[in-house]
């Protein structure tokens, strides 16, 4: 998994989008400046006036942003991928050693496995935000709530309790899910307490721990985010907002309900707006359109196995090697059916592990509680607004209930070989491998006859948030834009947009491209009424190929006189660069960056026959890998007085 992990950052290092890049830029504005007290005014201040719940992990940003300045490093993105993988890795250990908790190392390896063949890890590693950088605490919570329930000791039942109640708190504060654990352990105690009675003490004494540690810790952390954020509180969106997107439409986001909120002065009038708007919403709904709305939630929700919106947010990779095109580029389908395949045999799996506990007579306390957390999840997120990056905090949970149905699976497989085979050598799963040898030969010729339009990219700027319009106080508008690249380039892209006066009376802009000697290497004029409805402009510039690593320079200027307005777009970083190179408007340089994107469009196979032999050779043996798994010793190794029994 660490090699996996190695292999991730060395070949990708994307720049945040949307919130995650206005909580760096401001934690980066913050650590640069040496400033304490956020205000509106500020770079990114406008995001903070209305959201509250980043207001925590900016000022550890900061911190960290501050403690990497004194080691003398001035590139933030490759640190933060780095911490996220130590969180990823810390969150596998939590779910390692809860597997030893709930069925000793068979059971943990077992899921240990399930946590290296899970592909969204390794994506999410490369979206530094808050869904992320909570799951560790998560697991966290999760796992000393279990040695909470088996401590017999008075003194490590309340230190494991401290630990989880601090986990917990931490967590939240990250992100509001981290919390679900502490709540699913809280409703557990309540009914093992009705079966058990004796436990009544036990339960007491942690629950006043629990509640001082909680309220200690609640309390530090919020005076610390008053100390930051006290001027840019009086009009954040409440929780209701949320609730009020998740409550019509599609249930995601949208920027009707966004300025609906923005409209009212005061937090206060903001929730009673909210809750007004949420009655009237639902109390729209017929019953079928009301089933029909909450299953396309429950789709968004946990139907991406390819992590659905976060490829979006790691597509502008600032490195561009040969791997991004298997993961986020052309031949990404690849990626998105194993991803898609394991996440359909996590469910499988997950649905076997529910048929085998209603048949059971004793109740597992273990897997209980692990169907608390997940279902729990389902059950807010119906209500909450929904994307399909916010059900990340909940795999963990996914492949340990997960790993209960191999364990039931494998046992099926078991008395079907006996049934068929009785004390004889058995070749049941001769025809099985021979079928996906036959799948591997197809899916061969298939990869390397195949011809498909690949992008080699220098330059991506994608996403439609967090970029606005290039203005400038003289009514003539120069642009001049730095990139980098050391690959050969034949499209230029840029985004633009122009009201419809400025598309009948032909505005347009000349658009000259300079090597870094100052030699043209091509130009054009781009017109108003040539800009399609994404505003995206996409320019042939012919093969160009630098020598080694070059710099080149895109001139923007007005071209003769015209009617209405045309402006170009830019990113909205102020601190955070997006790629190399310097954005000026009529001489004075910004810290934007242009929206851009440089590369190199051709035809070629989908890969080569020495890719596609090992690709192939890889899924069979993945095949026999997945075989050997489904057989692994070890059992549950579980006491009887749980409830439980042997895998």
């Amino acid at each position: 998994m660490m090699g996996i992990f190695a292999i991730i950052l060395i070949n990708f290092n994307p720049v945040p989008n949307a919130d995650a890049l206005k909580v760096q830029d401001m934690a980066m504005y913050l650590a640069t400046t040496g400033e304490t007290k956020v205000t509106t005014s500020m770079p990114q201040g406008g995001y903070y006036k209305y959201i509250s719940n980043n207001q925590f992990i900016t000022i550890v940003y900061v911190w960290f942003f501050r403690f990497l300045k004194i080691l003398g490093i001035s590139s933030v993105d490759q640190p933060l991928h780095i911490v996220a993988t130590l969180g990823i890795l810390a969150a596998t250990l939590f779910t390692y050693l809860i597997g030893i908790e709930i069925g000793g190392l068979g059971r943990a390896v077992k899921i240990l496995i399930l946590c290296v063949m899970n592909p969204l890890y390794y994506i999410l590693v490369l979206w530094t935000y808050t869904n992320v950088l909570s799951i560790p605490f998560t697991m966290a919570v999760a796992y000393f709530g279990i040695r909470v329930y088996k401590a017999e000791q008075i003194k490590k039942r309340i230190a494991f309790c401290i630990m989880a109640v601090l986990s917990a708190m931490i967590g939240f504060c990250i992100r509001g899910t981290a919390a679900f654990p502490l709540v699913a352990l809280v409703i557990c105690a309540g009914l093992w307490l009705i079966k058990d009675k004796t436990r009544r003490k036990k339960f007491l004494q942690c629950l006043v721990a629990g509640i001082i540690a909680g309220l200690l810790s609640y309390v530090g952390i919020s005076g610390l985010k008053d100390s930051y954020f006290s001027d840019t509180s009086d009009s954040t969106f409440p929780f209701t907002h949320y609730l009020m997107l998740g409550s019509h439409g599609d249930g995601e986001i949208n920027s009707a309900d966004r300025n609906f909120s923005r409209s009212f002065d005061t937090t206060e009038e903001i929730k009673e707006a909210n809750i007004q708007k949420i009655i009237e919403n639902y109390r729209a709904f017929g019953l079928t359109e009301f089933v029909d709305f909450f299953y396309r939630k429950l789709l968004t929700s946990w139907c991406y196995g390819d992590g659905g919106d976060i490829i979006s947010k790691t597509l502008q990779d600032t490195k561009q090697t040969k791997l991004y095109s298997w993961i986020f580029g052309d031949r990404s389908d690849l990626y998105q059916l194993y991803a898609y395949a394991f996440r359909l045999s996590s469910m499988f799996m997950m649905l076997l592990t529910l048929v085998y506990l209603f048949k059971e007579k004793q109740v597992n306390p273990y897997q209980l509680l692990f169907l608390v957390v997940f279902f729990g999840g389902i059950l807010f997120h119906c209500f909450w607004e929904v994307k399909a990056t916010y059900q990340m905090p909940f795999v963990y949970f996914m492949l340990l209930i997960s790993s209960e149905g191999g364990c039931i699976f494998s046992r099926y497989l078991d008395r079907v070989k006996v049934k068929f085979s009785g004390n004889k050598p058995s070749f049941i799963m001769l025809p099985v491998f021979s079928c996906i040898l036959l799948f591997c030969i197809i899916s061969y010729h298939s990869m390397v006859y195949t011809e498909i339009t690949l992008h080699d990219w220098s330059v991506r700027c994608t996403g439609s948030s967090c970029i606005e319009n290039i203005s400038a106080e003289e009514e003539e508008c120069i642009i001049t834009q730095e990139f980098y690249t050391s690959k050969a380039f034949n499209r230029i892209c840029l985004k633009a947009k122009a009201d419809a006066e400025a598309k009948k009376y032909g505005y347009s802009y000349q658009l000259i491209l300079y090597d870094e000697e100052g030699q043209v290497v091509f130009e054009t004029v781009l017109d108003a009424a040539n800009i399609p409805s994404n505003g995206e402009i996409v320019i042939d510039v012919g093969e160009i190929r630098p020598d080694g690593r070059s710099k080149y320079i895109i001139r923007l200027e007005k071209s003769g006189e015209s009617n209405g307005t045309m402006y170009f777009r830019q990113r909205t970083n102020n601190d955070v660069d997006i790629y190399e190179g310097t954005l000026s408007v009529n001489g004075e340089t910004r810290n934007n960056d242009l929206y851009l994107r440089v590369y190199r469009q051709y035809q070629s196979m989908w890969c080569s026959k020495k890719v596609g032999l090992l690709i192939n050779g890889g899924i069979f043996f993945a095949a026999v890998l997945l075989y050997l798994w489904m057989h692994l010793g070890g059992g549950m190794g579980r006491k009887k007085e749980d409830g439980l029994r042997n895998c």
